[in-house]
């Protein structure tokens, strides 16, 4: 695309079709001092028009709409939807201010985005559908389709999801900045950003855009793709650019020379810089002989002793365009804040990695809350380097911060009812007691269905003596842990050599040899064993499964488990990761891998040791997957047996929202109900905190209810048990 025409302030007026006016109104209005709340909409053709709700977003169907419809949103968290001047619906939900909102033509749904993170599905006024996978606030929306759509947002990504299913499809990568607008037009994407770029990306390839257009404005607010197929861009200094694909319509070499001229004068902040790296650090301008690798990929050179200047690789033309001149950091560094900037982001530490000496040093970004494993896997990613130096890479990191606290999470101290972070809960030890250590059920139970055992209830959670209590059953509380072995070799080994031909971190012949020799016989993981880990980190989400299926029939294999453990925190990201993943058998193995490490006690130390757990299984507690969910309640089953059997139960006071999320689906499975009672009946025994929190949280109710979902005698009996204990003490 060329640049058409600019223009200018003055001109900010011009009538362009009805939805490009609009969106380009509701865009911009949210940066301006649009904060009124829709309350204070007035009837008339001043609402019609926003000049006094002022809202940072408003949709029309662009086919057919019924006449005056209207969907606006706002500030106050709240969509609305107007009718002939008249505000016919509210929908509230949202935590923070909705910056975008779009109608879904096929089934007239409304889709809306906002600074909660989320994206929000409502149908007649209620929400149908919550959209979660992005990290920072979601500005923008574009349908792509019947049942598709694709989001934007201050995490620097775009988003693929599914209507049908609320599941990420695509996460697409290449700015740098917020992403302030998306658009979706005969087959392509659009994109506008704080990093002074317009984006135009194929659907086809997430990795990269297929144009990267460099503009003179750091901030590019908004864009519309005009009726003609032309690309409309609001930008910050107050302009309006308008670009095309036609000969026809390329503005005279006059312009175009003008806004090259714009661009290259255009000074920049550091935020392609490395932190405090000197000039005389950078390359000079033999760096520009070199071609570059991708659309939109950026070069640091310097010119003279004290001038650098940023350049940008352009696929279409083949040269490096010059972005503007690099004038310094408008964030912290390590003398002013202990932060580094590093692409219009701060991190602690900012490294330079030279993994081969042909080549220049790669800057790899960290933070000390970061997982080390998590962050050496997405360089990886990024530069596009072999697996192999997963380790190297990592480790590097783990030496180099040296005595500062890493993964540790930001949530870690917040009240699950309130909300609070200043609330704490004094973690207790686990207690020693006289009873034998805990055993495994390792497929013993050959009919369907689990089944607890007869002789548990009768030890003190505290004391470790017995005391025999009315509240004990034959269901609960359970001491044993459910661990069962169930690995298809052939079929798994068969997809490792499928997907070994289609991953982008293929293994070497040596490895894959080693993997596929790996069966029953313990013994055969041995030389594998670090080779499966690393495809576990590595290997796209949707090849995973038969790697966590092999793992799940050596859980209680030492060897494994302490080959495991200095990696364990990065796969339980790894594994929150696949929540948005369209694999449902890579979700349900991961969750049966987790499950069945209860089956050793290096295993049950990486459980109740990982900062991770609570992620996993928050994340995957309102999945509607039958096979995930009953994978999910024996994961859950197993650490509630853990909290008991150690007298830890406080410190599993979040799972009291799990299980209402778990029983508030609109069908359930007998087996997964089942479970959750048992592992609701074992943590809540002889823990009065917990028993508290689940009367709070109303849990008797859902207790009851759940038989009259489903026709189980053994459901019906659990439950009836289980909500007279909660009632009773």
């Amino acid at each position: 695309m060329r640049c058409v025409v600019c223009w200018p302030r003055q001109l900010r007026l011009l009538h362009l079709h009805s939805a490009c006016e609009q969106a380009l109104a509701g865009a911009t209005g949210g940066h301006r001092q649009h904060r009124h709340h829709h309350q204070t909409v007035q009837a008339g053709r001043e609402a019609a028009t926003g000049t006094a709700a002022r809202p940072l977003a408003m949709s029309v169907p662009s086919e057919h709409p019924p006449p005056g419809l209207l969907v606006s949103a706002s500030w106050d968290s709240c969509v609305k939807q107007w009718l002939e001047l008249t505000c016919v619906n509210t929908m509230q939900g949202h935590e923070a201010a909705v910056w975008d909102v779009e109608i879904a033509e096929e089934t007239g749904n409304i889709l809306s985005a906002s600074a909660d993170k989320t994206i929000k599905c409502w149908n007649s006024g209620k929400c149908v559908q919550t959209f979660i996978g992005h990290t920072d606030c979601v500005r923008g929306i574009a349908m792509i389709g019947a049942q598709e759509f694709v989001s934007c947002s201050n995490d620097a990504t775009l988003r693929r999801w599914s209507l049908l299913t609320a599941d990420c499809l695509q996460v697409f990568y290449g700015h740098s900045n917020f992403i302030y607008a998306v658009k979706f037009s005969r087959g392509y994407l659009f994109t506008a950003s704080e990093d002074k770029s317009v984006k135009v990306w194929n659907l086809q390839n997430s990795n990269e855009p297929l144009q990267s257009i460099v503009m003179p404005a750091q901030s590019n607010w908004c864009l519309s793709v005009l009726p003609n197929g032309d690309l409309a861009v609001g930008c910050s200094d107050a302009s309006i650019r308008i670009f095309t694909q036609s000969a026809n319509r390329v503005a005279s070499e006059e312009q175009l020379k003008l806004f090259s001229e714009e661009v290259a004068t255009s000074s920049i902040p550091s935020q392609s810089t490395i932190g405090d790296l000197k000039i005389s650090e950078l390359p000079g301008p033999e760096a520009l002989m070199q071609p570059g690798k991708r659309e939109g990929q950026t070069v640091m050179v310097r010119e003279g002793p004290e001038l650098a200047f940023c350049y940008q690789w352009s696929s279409t033309k083949k040269e490096w365009e010059k972005v503007g001149q690099i004038l310094g950091g408008s964030g912290g560094t390590q003398v002013t804040s202990g932060k580094q900037l590093y692409r219009g982001k701060e991190y602690d530490y900012v490294f330079s990695v030279k993994l081969d000496e042909d080549k220049d040093a790669l800057k790899l970004p960290y933070n000390v809350d970061q997982d080390p494993w998590h962050v050496a896997r997405q360089f990886i990613l990024d530069n596009e380097l072999d697996a192999l130096f997963l380790d190297q890479v990592a480790n590097f990191i783990i030496n180099n911060t040296a005595g500062v606290t890493i993964g540790a999470r930001s949530m870690g101290n917040v009240d699950p009812f309130t909300g609070n972070p200043d609330a704490q809960f004094e973690q207790q030890p686990a207690q020693q007691t006289s009873a034998p250590a805990k055993s495994a059920k390792q497929g013993q139970d050959t009919t369907p269905g689990f089944k607890p055992g007869s002789n548990v209830g009768n030890v003190d959670p505290y004391t470790g003596h017995s005391a025999t209590s009315s509240a004990s059953n034959e269901y609960f509380p359970l001491s044993d842990f459910l661990v069962l072995f169930k690995t298809n070799f052939e079929k798994d080994l068969e997809k490792i050599v499928e997907y070994n031909e289609k991953t982008q971190f293929k293994l070497s012949q040596g490895a894959l040899a080693a993997v596929t020799a790996v069966n029953a016989n313990q013994s055969s993981m041995d030389p594998a064993v670090y080779d499966v880990i690393s495809c576990i980190l590595t290997w796209e989400m949707d090849y995973v499964f038969p790697f966590f299926d092999l793992s799940i029939q050596f859980t209680n294999h030492a060897i494994f488990c302490k080959a495991l453990q200095p990696k364990f925190n990065a796969i339980m990201s790894r594994i929150v990761e696949l929540r948005n993943c369209s694999s449902k058998a890579s979700q349900t193995m991961a969750l049966r891998f987790l499950a069945n490490l209860s089956g050793s006690e290096l295993g049950q130390k990486m459980l109740r040791d990982s900062s991770e757990l609570v992620r996993v299984i928050e994340s995957f507690s309102n999945s509607t997957v039958t096979p995930v969910g009953l994978a999910l309640a024996t994961l859950i089953l197993n650490v509630s047996v853990l909290a008991h059997n150690e007298c830890m139960q406080m410190n599993y006071l979040y799972l009291v929202p799990v299980f209402v999320q778990m029983f508030s689906r609109d069908s359930l499975d007998e087996e997964t109900t089942f479970r959750t009672l048992v592992a609701i009946g074992t943590v809540c025994y002889g823990c009065e905190v917990v028993r508290d929190a689940c009367k709070s949280a109303n849990l008797v109710a859902y207790v009851e209810n759940a038989p009259t979902k489903l026709n189980s005698p053994k459901v019906n009996d659990c439950s009836a048990k289980l909500s007279k204990m909660l009632k009773k003490y």
